[in-house]
């Protein structure tokens, strides 16, 4: 589930490089026209304009979001043809110069301009890639074509901080919320750690099906809601609780209507 963030526009200090990467062919098997004696002119990689940058303020639970970047394709020799062109993001946690996956990277696989900053993320720089892939048919005939790339990264100046002391802790379902009506009788969710601060002790997580009895999240944090009857009714709800003892505010999937698959 994607969030806003309170000053988004609000740039980051940042340190910035550029990786270049052009001309992989693929299938391998396909010779280019070139190694056949048939001359072709050079294809341009994906051009970018302005300098990236990370938005957002860098705090466990916040939403940082990439920004700066505007990407067109490269020239094509006549003849050529280009078949697709899209632009994807990777955002990693990086302390003591390694780098790994951020600790919220598969909450939103498909918003992934915008990163829910993790809990696992604290004390820790976010980096993020930017990455623009275009694919170009050279040759109709046996249908040859190449891929090319170009990645720009940057990396916070600033780690990321702490989640607020005293505020209820919080969590998204991976991928968003669920689709008002299904034609399926039982489903998995998955959620996602919770953001809270260490000092307030740790959060257990517990979740329940309609209003039957409240049961502890998995380890990794799937969801078997069991078989389901048909009709309207609330499929799932999660909560997170404060090891003190304070109830927290968390996500509630809605009503949902769910409809009986069609007979074979």
């Amino acid at each position: 589930m994607t969030r806003q963030a309170t000053g988004i526009a609000a740039a980051t200090a940042l340190t910035l490089g550029i990786t270049l990467a052009v001309g992989v062919e693929v299938p391998p098997s396909m010779a280019s026209a070139a190694s056949q004696g048939q001359p072709h002119a050079r294809i341009q990689p994906p051009v970018a304009t302005g300098r990236l940058r990370i938005a957002g303020h860098p705090r466990d639970g916040g939403t940082v979001a990439a920004r700066g970047l505007r990407w067109r394709p490269g020239a094509l020799p006549a003849g050529d043809r280009l078949l697709s062109f899209e632009v994807g993001y990777s955002w990693q946690a990086c302390a003591a110069g390694t780098c790994a996956a951020g600790a919220d990277a598969t909450a939103t696989p498909f918003a992934a301009r915008l990163y829910v900053v993790g809990h696992a993320d604290t004390d820790r720089r976010l980096r993020l890639t930017e990455t623009a892939t275009e694919v170009v048919r050279t040759t109709a005939r046996n249908f040859k074509f190449k891929v090319l790339r170009v990645s720009r990264a940057v990396t916070a100046a600033r780690a990321v901080t702490a989640y607020p002391r005293g505020r209820r802790p919080a969590s998204e379902f991976v991928n968003g919320l669920p689709e008002a009506r299904t034609g399926s009788a039982e489903e998995y969710f998955q959620l996602d750690p919770a953001h809270y601060n260490r000092a307030d002790g740790p959060v257990t997580r517990r979740f329940r099906i309609d209003h039957g009895a409240w049961q502890a999240v998995p380890a990794r944090g799937v969801l078997f809601t069991g078989t389901l009857r048909p009709g309207r009714r609330r499929a799932q709800q999660a909560r997170l609780q404060l090891a003190r003892g304070a109830a927290a505010s968390a996500s509630h999937l809605p009503r949902r209507v769910l409809v009986p698959a069609t007979p074979e």
